[in-house]
């Protein structure tokens, strides 16, 4: 509903453009966007994409919650969204607080670093709607958009709730993390997947509506080879050697939902006929 409420500002976005400030000369590297859902590998592919030695990517800057420097992703250097606003005030006036977005994105985010050829943020669905402010930046800016999607909605679900019971949402690989088999509550899980595909389609129209360059980039392709980054490495225009790309970040979960879901045999009777039978695995 918001983006459909925008689309008409989006467009118009060149006179609105006049208000805002000037792109800095200085600014040389190319910026964009990790887009992702909540639980689709996003974390684990910007460190991937962060490992490259011309290219910084940082966390979630517009997380709600999140205050003080990101404890992973980039330099750590930069403030989130929150602590950067209140450090120099929030505006009561919704120019002014536009206005302020794009200092902090210009000054801060994608401002010139030695040696950097592209630097880029995670940018969750809820946070690319946040404000007005954040489209209309990645349209007057041409920001680059990566649209990471997990084919597997119910991966995705499975993984929250993995988190929410582990207490962590990721690990690197010297790390000990214990299996777990987790019960999942059947009579909502149909409305959540078809919540999650509906919002994979919002996120592209989203995309569509800014008209900026995007590539779509699938998790389990990543998974599978990691060369399936290599037109992304394009987009950002540095180098494509894949070779650069490592994570100390590893899998959490087990590959067979009957190791991992308490209940299977309810859920699989719940999907049975439905699209979302093919994502359940033994």
């Amino acid at each position: 509903m918001l983006l459909r409420r925008w689309k008409p500002l989006i467009a118009a976005s060149s006179l609105t453009g006049l208000l805002m400030p000037r792109c800095p000369a200085a600014l040389t590297a190319t910026p964009f966007v990790l887009l992702a859902r909540q639980r689709s590998g996003s974390t684990w592919v910007m460190d991937l994409l962060n490992s490259h030695p011309q290219i910084i990517g940082f966390s979630e800057l517009f997380h709600s919650d999140e205050f003080g420097r990101p404890p992973i992703g980039g330099h750590r250097e930069i403030y989130f969204w929150n602590s950067y606003r209140a450090a120099h005030g929030w505006p009561t006036q919704r120019l002014a607080r536009t206005r302020l977005y794009f200092q902090y994105l210009d000054q801060e985010v994608f401002r010139d670093r030695p040696g950097v050829k592209a630097t880029g943020l995670k940018l969750m669905y809820n946070q690319a709607v946040s404000s007005i402010a954040v489209p209309l930046y990645v349209k007057l800016r041409g920001v680059r958009v990566i649209h990471l999607i997990r084919r597997n909605c119910l991966d995705a679900i499975l993984s929250a709730e993995a988190a929410r019971v582990r207490g962590i949402a990721h690990a690197t690989s010297g790390a000990t993390v214990g299996t777990l088999k987790i019960p999942v509550e059947a009579h909502s899980l149909r409305y959540r997947l078809d919540e999650a595909t509906s919002e994979i389609k919002a996120a592209r129209l989203y995309c569509r509506t800014l008209g900026v360059p995007t590539c779509e980039v699938f998790y389990e392709d990543v998974v599978q080879d990691v060369a399936s980054l290599a037109p992304t490495l394009k987009l950002l225009g540095v180098d494509p050697n894949i070779e650069h790309l490592t994570s100390e970040l590893r899998k959490l979960n087990a590959t067979s939902h009957r190791d991992l879901i308490e209940n299977c045999d309810e859920i699989r009777a719940v999907l049975d006929g439905t699209p979302y039978a093919s994502m359940l695995r033994d």
